[in-house]
């Protein structure tokens, strides 16, 4: 036996040894936990007539599938990515295009906005993370629907550089994988994660890699940066997650993971967000579940089950949009039974839990809703506190790709397979 194997069975047995003690310490955890979130909330009045959204508009001009989105910090523009090789930003006021970038490279994974709204970062299948200037120095003091100062991308229907306002500032290579996401640590920082199971920190004036993140054991699928600052310009803190059924916490200013959190024992962790405030976040894996974890206790405090969702569906009235056109297509005359017309195409709840992957999650500005993409489930609304599902936002024909929260609160957009975005207010 070579020295080269000998060398990844010993990395191989660490790796199962770290997995273990992993496991030990949350079966301890576990032991001391007293109570979870929705019994320490049990007191609290449900949200009993439900959260029921609109949607406002509706957003055509991609011609494949919408993969990514991003707010602009006016909390008037939105950026999307599409398979079809370009973004395009968005008025979500006035449902207009302000600006298309032709991508450096069509396949693209995701895409953040800068905190000042200058600069477009995105990932991409060619492991580059692309940085497209949108704005310059010039462009500050556009305000936003209060009438205070922002600075934000100049692409509004005003910008005199509309439709000439953006270029290629940087490429940073540097990953050897697939790049599967993009946040803004700061300005002039940007963090990716890899399916090379790393995450990079590349600094924007020197276009150069400044730190590299090893701790995952298996590619890392999503990542997302604490906002703890009142102008959510700047953090010390990300997480991090991934096909190694892990949650991970990082110090921009440390190589190694400060914590680790096992999810899953059997399904990847590919969707992850922090809650308002920066002291907990939310992790879904591929079997649907939603876990809430918590710095504060170190651990897991909430869990969210598809299986919930069956229950609600069958409480209330199940919209014939919801997913895929007409799998739940109802009677005019009964809000609660299938079309007997249509039951032979129509798979049952249980069924589609099956496979309810989740896609995307974000959350309310007060932390109390949490908007749920899934698979084969539509997007699905949560009340946090008590554990349950409290609306769905039903529109498109095709699973929603990426659901945020605007930085204002005040909407939320959705980016859809079906080539589509929406914007949805109550």
């Amino acid at each position: 036996m070579g020295d080269e194997q000998v060398l990844e069975q010993r990395i191989l047995q660490a790796r199962k040894e770290s997995r273990l003690l992993i496991s030990h310490i949350a079966r301890a955890k576990e032991k001391t936990r007293d109570a979870t979130l929705d019994q320490v909330a049990a007191h609290l009045k449900p949200l009993t007539n439900g959260i029921s959204m609109s949607a406002y508009q509706t957003m055509r001009g991609h011609f494949n599938k919408v993969l990514t989105l991003s707010w602009f910090p006016d909390s008037r523009h939105v950026v999307s990515g599409s398979q079809d090789g370009f973004m395009i930003i968005w008025d979500a006021y006035t449902n207009t295009k302000t600006n298309a970038i032709r991508l450096y490279d069509p396949w693209i994974t995701s895409c953040c906005v800068s905190p000042n709204g200058r600069f477009i970062a995105t990932g991409d299948l060619e492991n580059a993370c692309i940085l497209y200037k949108v704005g310059n120095d010039s462009d500050c003091g556009t305000t936003d629907r209060n009438g205070r100062k922002m600075s934000v991308s100049p692409t509004s229907p005003e910008s005199e550089m509309l439709g000439s306002s953006h270029e290629i500032s940087a490429v940073f290579k540097g990953h050897n994988e697939y790049i599967s996401d993009v946040g803004f640590i700061s300005n002039s920082q940007i963090v990716t994660s890899s399916g090379d199971r790393s995450c990079m920190l590349w600094d924007l004036s020197r276009r150069s890699k400044t730190m590299a993140y090893q701790g995952h054991l298996g590619d890392v699928l999503a990542l997302d940066v604490q906002r703890s600052q009142p102008d959510f310009s700047s953090s010390q803190v990300f997480v991090s997650c991934g096909s190694d059924r892990m949650a991970n916490v990082w110090d921009v200013r440390e190589r190694y993971t400060t914590r680790q959190y096992p999810l899953s024992e059997s399904y990847d962790a590919s969707a992850i967000r922090f809650l308002p405030g920066g002291t907990s976040f939310a992790v879904g894996s591929d079997d649907g579940v939603v876990r809430l974890l918590d710095f504060r206790t170190d651990g897991e405090i909430a869990r969210y089950s598809p299986r919930e969702i069956s229950r609600y569906t069958f409480q209330n009235t199940m919209p014939s949009d919801n997913y895929e056109a007409s799998h739940l297509a109802l009677t005019p005359r009964s809000s609660n039974r299938y079309s007997s017309n249509d039951a032979f195409q129509m798979p049952s709840m249980n069924e589609r839990i099956d496979n309810p992957g989740t896609l995307s999650l974000d959350f309310s500005i007060s932390g109390r809703l949490m908007f749920v993409s899934y698979s084969d489930l539509g997007v699905q609304i949560w009340d946090t506190l008590r554990g349950e599902v409290v609306g769905s936002l039903n529109g498109h024909s095709k699973a929603v790709s990426e659901i945020r929260t605007s930085p204002d609160g005040l909407a939320v957009c959705t980016g859809s397979r079906d080539f589509t975005l929406k914007i949805w207010g109550v």
